[in-house]
């Protein structure tokens, strides 16, 4: 191996090993679980959402869900927070999701009182919007929190669910077809009987 190709692969390590103790991994508000349920017509998407240990939330902090196709309204969200949509962000410093202009990200931004998190987190409620689509695709999930020992505020990039806009809702039948199978019925069974009565 050359002298060249040595220092090279030297510089390479040691950047390496700079990166990773000058750049920990952070962590923040994380999106547990994520449901999907028939709600007026359409179809409601509840995201529950974590805390994690060693984390604090602050009034201020937020997350963003990104892309959420097919929005419908009817947001609920636990009290101490508030709902917003914008079809461009609102994005943590330092983050870069998969952002399509085209279509609304959710936001929820914390108001309340300081939330420390504890061992295994703690859970902040569920969050939940409409959408007329009920499939499921990878989106991007972006928040704002704090660091307890330092209260540091941190940026978190993950992923999670939101609705697929390819997929097709199930169709529901038309009053009027259910109409008709109430009236198929009885004229069915009249048929029936009215052969029987012949045949005899």
């Amino acid at each position: 191996m050359s002298r060249i190709a040595k220092w090279s692969l030297t510089l390479v390590w040691l950047g390496g090993l700079v990166l990773a103790f000058a750049a920990p991994a952070q962590a923040g508000l994380i999106p547990a679980a994520v449901t999907v349920a028939p709600d007026s017509g359409n179809y409601r998407f509840t995201y529950s959402v974590v805390l994690p240990s060693n984390y604090s939330l602050h009034a201020g902090d937020y997350f963003t869900i990104y892309d959420f196709h097919g929005l419908m309204g009817g947001n609920q969200q636990p009290a101490g927070w508030t709902y917003s949509t914008s079809n461009v962000g609102q994005t943590p410093p330092g983050i870069l999701p998969v952002d399509d202009p085209k279509v609304p990200n959710l936001t929820w931004t914390y108001s309340g009182a300081t939330i420390s998190g504890s061992s295994g987190g703690v859970g902040l409620g569920d969050f939940s919007v409409l959408s007329g689509t009920n499939g499921m695709i990878n989106s991007d999930f972006a928040s704002t929190d704090h660091m307890m020992d330092n209260g540091r505020g941190v940026s978190n990039l993950t992923s999670t669910s939101t609705p697929d806009p390819n997929s097709v809702p199930p169709r529901t039948p038309e009053p009027a077809s259910f109409v008709l199978l109430g009236l198929s019925v009885p004229v069915l069974g009249a048929w029936r009987w009215l052969k029987r009565r012949a045949a005899r």
